[in-house]
């Protein structure tokens, strides 16, 4: 799997005082936890993590080693931590369509999902806005179920639909069988009304779904070559608020993926990666950077390594060819300036700097080429990105971040390749380094640690 850095390089300027764990249920069986959940009217905490990445984990315990945290995890959630690599991890994650790395997922007894997070962050700040999340999202849960109960009594009507399609689509069930039973309801007018058009685009209408089809087959007409836009659908979209576009862009875009993938598709892919592309425009050059992210990643999960090898050289090669420091500088002021008169005069807020994600993109492609590659010539590739990553951060990143680890991973995934190529004196000399800054970072360096012992045994596999 990819090497995932769980915390991002964030100024922030909010604290949390860490005195207690988050207690979980030592080995749980997921049929009484659901049982416990229903008979002390609580929610659940799953996070489910992968051994492979031990850093992650590491991030992720001390995230939860806070006192408000605890507190509020104890009065309202039943907690669970899941290795993915067991037997009930892996029946679990199967049973929620868990699809690698790191995940935080909040579920009621009845296991609709009611807030998700992928990855892992040492800041508790971030799992007590989950709660939050999860609890307000599940007061909702009652509402929905009497929708369902007249929607099965034969209620069909569009009124209903339009509270029952975004109440599902909320506790990610499935609704695209009911947003083709609203298109069949619709007349070719109806579909034409701003009103109308707005509520399908605001439920995220999946690609190649006879929903959307249908819908841009009958807007698709009297517009003519040189206007902004090339229908009347996406005239209306961007009367949404951004934010919410960017949102419901994202889940078009996951859920296409996830398809793809599912389905070994490829051709379906080219559509989803041409979908992505376009939520770039007009900045093309990123555009086609994120569409080769896709396809190498289509890859990775396909399992489709000698493709995935390929991939991952051409979208490496465009990350070094576009992280020009000046730019990304520039790139970073901007949001930072942004955000500060965003918050108003003197007022808190965090920031990550767009530049993080050239080298935290880097560094996790050369990590899997130390998972993955097995030839020198690839190996000495993997090499020179890791390097880049590491000379980016240090020229990036900002003077006054909160010094997250990020720098002992890249030294780590340095010392790795140097070792599988054997240059065992130069990888030890490298992984003293990234041992040496974990703990300048205060961050767990159990894995870091390990490594270092193995290498110097000469053992590390």
């Amino acid at each position: 799997m990819f090497k995932r850095l769980s915390t991002l390089a964030l100024l922030v300027f909010t604290s949390l005082t860490a005195f207690s764990q988050i207690h979980f249920i030592n080995k749980p069986s997921w049929p009484q936890v659901l049982k416990q959940a229903q008979k002390e009217k609580k929610l659940i905490f799953l996070h489910l993590e992968d051994s492979k990445c031990g850093q992650c984990n590491e991030v992720a315990t001390q995230g939860f080693n806070n006192t408000a945290l605890t507190e509020k995890y104890s009065l309202h959630f039943i907690s669970v931590r899941l290795d993915t690599e067991t037997p009930e991890g892996k029946s679990v994650g199967d049973r929620l369509n868990y699809k690698g790395g790191p995940l935080s997922l909040y579920l009621d007894a009845d296991e609709n999902i009611l807030a998700r997070f992928p990855g892992t962050t040492s800041f508790p700040i971030k799992y007590l806005e989950l709660a939050d999340q999860a609890i307000a999202q599940s007061k909702k849960v009652g509402s929905i179920a009497e929708l369902e109960k007249k929607y099965r009594a034969g209620d069909k009507s569009r009124t209903l639909l339009e509270k029952l399609i975004p109440a599902r689509r909320e506790l990610s069930k499935e609704y695209e069988g009911l947003l083709d039973e609203y298109i069949g309801q619709c007349t070719i007018d109806t579909l034409q009304s701003v009103r109308v058009v707005k509520f399908l685009l605001q439920q995220g209408l999946p690609i190649g779904s006879k929903a959307r089809n249908n819908l841009y087959a009958v807007n698709g007409k009297n517009f003519k070559p040189g206007q902004r836009f090339t229908n009347h659908v996406d005239s209306i979209f961007y009367f949404i608020p951004y934010p919410e576009r960017v949102t419901l862009n994202r889940q078009v875009i996951d859920k296409g993926f996830e398809k793809a993938v599912k389905e070994k598709n490829q051709n379906f892919l080219y559509q989803v990666t041409n979908f992505l592309m376009h939520t770039y425009s007009p900045d093309y050059s990123m555009g086609n950077l994120m569409h080769q992210r896709m396809i190498m990643n289509y890859h990775r999960q396909t399992k489709d390594t000698l493709q995935f090898l390929q991939h991952s050289q051409h979208y490496a090669t465009a990350l070094v060819l576009q992280a020009n420091v000046d730019s990304l500088k520039k790139k970073d002021e901007r949001l930072y300036q942004q955000r500060a008169k965003q918050s108003g005069n003197g007022g808190s807020f965090s920031y990550s700097p767009p530049s993080q994600w050239y080298y935290t993109e880097l560094n996790s492609v050369a990590w899997s080429y130390w998972e993955m590659a097995k030839y020198t010539e690839n190996l000495e590739k993997a090499l020179g990105w890791s390097k880049k990553s590491i000379e980016l951060y240090e020229k990036l990143r900002p003077a006054n971040a909160v010094n997250s680890g990020q720098q002992a991973a890249f030294l780590d995934t340095y010392a790795h390749l140097l070792y599988k190529m054997g240059r065992r004196d130069e990888a030890i000399e490298w992984q003293t380094k990234a041992v040496e800054a974990q703990k300048e970072a205060s961050m767990p360096s159990k894995t870091i640690d390990e490594a270092l012992s193995k290498m110097k045994a000469g053992t590390l596999r």
